[in-house]
């Protein structure tokens, strides 16, 4: 895929990220705003690749440091002062770990596995970087248990999401808007093969 179009992908991917940051923005659980931007930190790396579906992320975190109200409530730099920036700063760590499982095979389990997975890790990231401010930042006595049981919801939902986000994916990756993804994961499966081949 030329370089051009995979730019043209990551700008509608960072589009996307803006905008299911904010889908829900009035549907608060707690303090927290209700946001789909995790199932789509995945979405990208299974679409886009590890490379440019973690650069689109990245693309999307910096826009915001730089002042665009692109994340959830609208907001912009000021997230990365909150309680859950670690959430936002595990995004790109999401595409990439979604992208890196499913670089040689883009099967329905695999992306299944590489989807959860990358949601299991994001959670892990923000949950301890939450457990962390509250008690070093915050001066608050929480528990890591404690920390968690208040993501509960959250990763509930996400997971859902999850699940939506893979039966999507699974159904673009058909299409030939993403035909390179097919090549890219033959080639890297072709290559993985010829090393193995050579080193034996």
């Amino acid at each position: 895929m030329k370089k051009n179009v995979m730019i043209v992908y990551s700008g509608v991917m960072i589009a996307l990220m803006a905008i299911t940051a904010n889908i829900g923005a009035f549907i608060m659980i707690g303090p927290i705003p209700l946001t789909l931007q995790s199932g789509m930190a995945v979405l990208s790396g299974i679409l886009l690749g590890p490379l440019y579906g973690t650069l689109a992320i990245i693309g999307y975190l910096l826009l915001g440091l730089f002042g665009i109200p692109v994340f959830a409530g609208f907001m912009s730099a000021q997230a990365f002062f909150l309680p859950t920036a670690g959430f936002l700063l595990s995004f790109p760590i999401a595409a990439l770990i979604s992208g890196t499982l499913t670089a040689k095979s883009i099967d329905s389990p695999r992306i299944a596995i590489a989807a959860m997975s990358a949601m299991l890790i994001h959670y892990i990231v923000g949950t301890f970087y939450l457990f962390g401010y509250l008690n070093l930042i915050a001066e608050d006595t929480v528990s890591l248990t404690g920390a968690s049981i208040m993501m509960t919801p959250f990763f509930v939902k996400d997971i859902i999401v999850t699940v939506v986000m893979t039966m999507l994916s699974v159904r673009l990756l058909r299409t030939p808007a993403f035909s390179f993804r097919k090549k890219e994961a033959f080639n890297y499966a072709s290559n993985e093969r010829e090393v193995k081949h050579q080193s034996s």
